[in-house]
């Protein structure tokens, strides 16, 4: 009796478990280009108010994991690690920065992304406390 077995590879582009593809999408200097606040919690559909920002804050993040995040003031510096499954990004700042009355040096930011154009991201700031405190910011590449 002879048995046969063939395994097949596909490579589709819309796949994107692989890391190392991943990175490569959000690397880069991104500046923020809308904001998009919590207004009221309490509502359903959640009540949020969209911003236009003029001279936004950039972000950019480094292939050796460094970023340079301006919108925490002094502190702008630290390292990044990032879980495509989860669309998160996990900052380590060099220095204490304050987000919504907080002081830490850990951040997580969650995020979503326009693969197919790959020319925006939408982060998700909330406090670590995991409070009502959170906003959104919507990014555009520019390098």
């Amino acid at each position: 009796m002879f048995f046969s077995l063939i395994l097949f590879s596909c490579n589709n582009e819309n796949d994107f478990t692989d890391q190392s593809h991943f990175s490569e999408k959000i690397l880069g200097k991104w500046v923020q280009i809308q904001s998009f606040d919590l207004v009221d919690a309490t509502t359903n559909p959640t009540a949020w108010s969209w911003n236009d920002v003029e001279a936004g804050f950039t972000l950019e993040l480094l292939k050796d994991n460094s970023f340079i995040y301006s919108v925490y003031g002094t502190c702008s510096t630290g390292s990044y690690r990032f879980n495509p499954t989860l669309q998160k990004i996990d900052f380590e700042f060099d220095c204490p920065i304050e987000i919504f009355g907080e002081m830490s040096q850990t951040l997580t930011e969650y995020f979503d992304m326009n693969f197919i154009q790959n020319q925006r991201i939408i982060l998700e700031h909330a406090s670590n406390s995991q409070t009502q405190k959170q906003a959104m910011s919507l990014m555009e590449k520019v390098r």
